[in-house]
């Protein structure tokens, strides 16, 4: 039976924004994957298609999602006034906003299972419009799910540093910046060709394993994950959240 801070925070998800979010930011990724498929003059393989739609999700659809989705998952507290009913049941406040990590992490699977599915869905809906487009060479399902599940190791510490941002500050405008601000200084450094382990970046080293890069982030991003958590439940256990 599901936990009951679990089961109020998943109903909390039916009078926000945060589903359309889930759902809408894979289909932008998958629709441009389409795109790119169905343009293409020369034969592609699956392994080269499949790696161009990860590409575009984990550098920069994933991590503004993850901003979208931390900071509506907050403001459904923020905007509707809802922390002096919040705080006042009986459940301790480390487990009120651990539940609402668990919830953003729940909702990130669900978004790197509709990206997984989709690139496979599309590839085969082009192939089967345009014969001539159609990925070609071994299809990777194993590969490509253990670099989604890697991603979604990597992504851990971006969930919690976006959430905590979001759920310390009542105004939505300053997790939307840290999210684009990491987004775009991730992109520069990429760019640049430096390692660098920041935490809009793990995701994107993740997707490397078993190599060594990926083994790094994954094990970084869960160290890293724990200690933010940490340091968010100590932070907002401790601080005046009540609305007036």
């Amino acid at each position: 039976m599901m936990p009951a801070p679990l089961t109020a925070e998943l109903l909390k998800l039916r009078r926000s924004l945060v589903l359309l979010v889930t759902f809408a930011a894979p289909l932008c990724v998958l629709a441009f994957a389409a795109i790119a498929l169905g343009t293409r003059t020369a034969e592609v393989k699956w392994e080269r298609y499949l790696d161009e739609g990860l590409a575009m999700w984990s550098f920069f659809m994933l991590p503004m999602s993850v901003t979208a989705v931390a900071t509506l998952l907050a403001q459904i507290e923020h905007g509707s006034r809802m922390w002096n009913h919040l705080l006042a049941l009986p459940t301790h406040r480390a487990t009120l906003f651990a539940t609402k990590a668990g919830v953003a992490f729940i909702l990130l699977l669900a978004m790197q299972l509709i990206v997984y599915v989709g690139l496979y869905a599309v590839g085969y809906a082009v192939g089967a419009v345009l014969p001539d487009r159609a990925p070609v060479g071994d299809r990777q399902f194993d590969d490509m799910a253990v670099g989604m599940a890697a991603m979604a190791l990597g992504a851990i510490p971006t969930v919690l540093l976006q959430l905590w941002v979001a759920l310390r500050w009542r105004s939505f405008v300053v997790p939307l910046i840290v999210g684009i601000l990491g987004t775009f200084f991730a992109l520069v450094i990429t760019a640049s060709g430096v390692t660098v382990y920041i935490p809009w970046l793990l995701q994107i080293y993740a997707t490397m394993w078993p190599k060594p890069a990926g083994v790094i982030g994954v094990y970084a991003a869960l160290a890293s994950g724990a200690g933010i958590l940490l340091a968010m439940l100590w932070d907002l256990g401790r601080r005046e959240m009540r609305t007036a």
